[in-house]
């Protein structure tokens, strides 16, 4: 498969059982539901997917379900961050293995390490990698990428992409000034879905995000209609999904993705850290809200 980075790919959740446990079964049936909605590829392994809680046993296994079900429909792109540059490493290796084309390296966690640390950091991993790499700025959940990290990192032949998840529109064309410095092509990619199409305007190649996962035919038709050049379809579906994205989002990370899954009959079980109470409260809340607006997004776009 020729590979080519763009168009709209899921940050998959990850369905557990109750227990704790991957369950498979599920996720074929998410990579399937994925690929059936029009997405270009998957991204397994994500901050969505709670890949931070996993053992590297159970990391490969997710990949080994994702790639083994896709069966070379769509490429599959794996996460491997993890708090050991080394491991992140093995994860990329093992992807290589299972002939995946790309991986997304993920920057330190928990500490806060200065900017050339960072750069250091990546570049031991990226170095290493047998694979090309996309590089992945979230702020929320990792040490912010500078501008000049950027500019750093996409000028070495193997880092072919980024996803930015920091919503910023300033940050996102700083960082699209610096990776277009380098001297081989380097796709830009928004982690923020509620900026899919204002992104797209601007230059972006597509999408990481855990919407599309969700609405897969919803980001798709944002997609298809900024390439078709229908600006105003495009708003209007872009606008219309951020009504779904605020309920999604004003729940604790990642379970108004989950659940929206729910709704669209995928339930993924539970979190890795539980909700409290009002928590649950205010996700029955949403449910309920995501039950009526999910139907309406989906006809208009029919």
């Amino acid at each position: 498969m020729s590979f080519e980075l763009k168009g709209i790919y899921p940050a998959m959740p990850t369905p557990f059982t109750k227990t704790g446990d991957v369950d498979e079964a599920k996720l074929r049936k998410l990579t399937d539901f994925c690929i059936d909605g029009g997405l270009d590829g998957l991204f397994v392994l994500s901050s969505t997917g709670e890949a931070v809680f996993m053992s590297y046993e159970t990391k490969c296994r997710c990949m080994d379900i994702v790639v083994e079900q896709a069966a070379g429909r769509v490429p599959v792109v794996p996460g491997v961050a993890a708090g050991d540059a080394r491991e992140c490493v093995r994860l990329a290796e093992h992807a290589a293995e299972l002939g995946c084309p790309a991986v997304v390296v993920t920057p330190p966690f928990f500490f806060n390490p200065s900017p050339a640390s960072v750069d250091t950091w990546a570049k031991s991993i990226i170095e290493k990698s047998p694979l090309p790499v996309i590089i992945y700025n979230i702020p929320a959940c990792a040490t912010p990428l500078t501008y000049g990290n950027v500019e750093s990192l996409t000028a070495l032949p193997k880092v072919i992409g980024m996803k930015d998840s920091s919503g910023s529109m300033v940050d996102f064309l700083n960082y699209k000034a610096r990776k277009d410095m380098s001297d081989h092509p380097v796709a830009l990619f928004t982690g923020r879905e509620e900026t899919l199409f204002p992104s797209l305007c601007v230059g972006a190649d597509g999408c990481m995000t855990a919407t599309s996962a969700v609405l897969p035919e919803v980001m798709v038709a944002i997609y298809k209609a900024y390439n078709a050049g229908d600006l105003k379809k495009g708003l209007e579906l872009q606008m219309a999904v951020n009504r779904a994205i605020s309920l999604m989002a004003s729940l604790p990370f990642p379970e108004g993705y989950r659940t929206g899954m729910e709704v669209r009959g995928l339930p993924m079980g539970p979190c890795m850290i539980p909700l409290s109470p009002a928590e649950q409260k205010q996700r029955d809340d949403s449910k309920a809200k995501l039950e009526k607006i999910i139907p309406e997004l989906l006809a208009s776009i029919q």
